[in-house]
């Protein structure tokens, strides 16, 4: 009997301690829905709850005085809850404020600083500086804070939140860490930005969205549709096709490259706008060689000298080895810009790996074709010492040509597609 009141004790027990967590800063941290849009600005999940008790994730802001703004968080997490403050709707050198949990499920504010898509306690030795009249709580699965700043900032580092920003909504539903600690781990859930704008002053009920990766997509397909298919079968009429077409096979590869061209600039233009300029990484760098290089083509073939000219060996040579650095460097470049699309959305390594089987398929097509085409080389300069009348290869030339289209164009829609269905961080 002693063994079954025991058990019942320890089960007791055991059901209170599920619906009571550590919390900092009792009484319990209650963000309020009430005034959004009137007296205070407001970004709620979903919109329209009506407090941190039932909103998934919660943002209020609100001018104290002068120079002073209260902000409140929540979420429903035990990991961590933040805004970030950014001038260019993309992630990198913009002004975090959160707070997180800690193992025993103490919550600790924190002023930090992203760096590219990591963070940084904006003051290691102070982690909630520039922060005052800090209350913070995690209760029933709810993660909350309420902290005050100077609006104009206190450090450096800090947004002045006069000026105009995009708010970054992130959450982790688990990742604790001590106080000292920045942020640990990244956001698994896709974070979502501000339609709008906004400043301290401004009283708001905004809605948010997936973090806008429309023009990323955009960038990602334009490139891979430019190099896996336009670049390749451009160059493989030029190469290998003249034979059976004779008459038009300049015509579709001036027109290939041409296309190839306006998708590159298309695309570059797209990716600028997205960061709001140029971020000096190596993806980029290569991007731009790559893009003067293809943009050298046409205007070096403008003036390509007579086919009786002396120099128009020197053309073919020069022509032919700036296509090969810049198809090598474009195919480089689409790796690394696989990489880096990884860290905005969740792409994964899916398109990693059909890029990396349809390069490989490209590449031993193309080899073939150039030992095959030796071979009839050969095989014509006998015939013609023989004097006999060299074979055709018009039906092999048609169905290699159907092929490689198919093969190109078959990987270049499959990673296209993979990207465009990847969402955003």
């Amino acid at each position: 009997m002693g063994e079954v009141v025991k058990v019942l004790s320890l089960l007791i027990v055991l059901c209170v301690l599920e619906q009571v967590e550590h919390a900092q800063g009792q009484p319990t941290v209650t963000v309020s829905g009430t005034g959004c849009g009137e007296s205070k600005g407001c970004r709620r999940i979903p919109g329209g709850c009506k407090s941190s008790t039932e909103c998934t994730y919660i943002y209020t802001q609100r001018r104290i005085d002068a120079s002073t703004i209260e902000i409140e968080l929540a979420a429903k997490a035990r990991g961590w809850v933040a805004v970030g403050y950014s001038t260019d709707r993309r992630m990198g050198s913009d002004d975090v404020l959160g707070c997180q949990a800690d193992a025993s499920g103490t919550v600790h504010a924190k002023n930090l600083w992203n760096i590219d898509y990591s963070n940084v306690l904006d003051d290691s030795s102070n982690p909630t500086r520039g922060l005052t009249n800090i209350s913070t709580s995690l209760v029933d699965g709810v993660i909350a804070c309420r902290f005050r700043r100077s609006i104009n900032g206190t450090g450096n580092r800090d947004a002045n939140l006069y000026a105009a920003h995009t708010l970054f909504f992130g959450v982790n539903p688990t990742a604790t860490a001590p106080s000292t600690n920045a942020l640990s781990a990244r956001h698994p859930v896709d974070p979502v930005i501000s339609t709008v704008t906004v400043t301290a002053t401004d009283t708001f009920n905004i809605n948010g969205t997936k973090r806008a990766v429309g023009l990323l997509k955009a960038h990602g397909i334009l490139m891979v549709y430019s190099w896996m298919a336009l670049s390749v079968n451009g160059m493989f009429y030029a190469r290998f096709l003249r034979p059976i077409y004779s008459r038009t096979w300049f015509r579709i590869h001036w027109i290939t490259m041409v296309c190839m061209l306006i998708l590159l600039l298309s695309g570059a233009i797209c990716i600028g706008v997205f960061v709001g300029g140029f971020k000096a990484i190596a993806h980029a760098v290569v991007g731009i060689v790559v893009l003067v290089l293809a943009g050298l083509q046409p205007i070096i073939a403008i003036f390509r000298p007579d086919p009786e000219s002396a120099y128009r060996q020197v053309f073919l040579w020069i022509h032919r080895q700036i296509a090969f650095v810049s198809q090598l460097l474009g195919w480089i470049c689409l790796g690394m810009g696989l990489v880096e699309a990884d860290k905005i959305m969740f792409v994964g390594n899916t398109p990693r790996i059909v890029f990396g089987v349809g390069a490989g398929a490209v590449v031993c097509f193309w080899l073939f074709m150039e030992y095959r085409k030796r071979q009839k080389a050969l095989e014509a300069a006998k015939a013609k010492e023989e004097g006999k009348e060299e074979a055709t290869d018009s039906v092999f030339l048609k169905i290699a040509s159907w092929a490689f289209l198919a093969v190109s164009y078959g990987f270049t829609i499959g990673i296209g597609s993979l990207l465009w269905g990847a969402s955003a961080r």
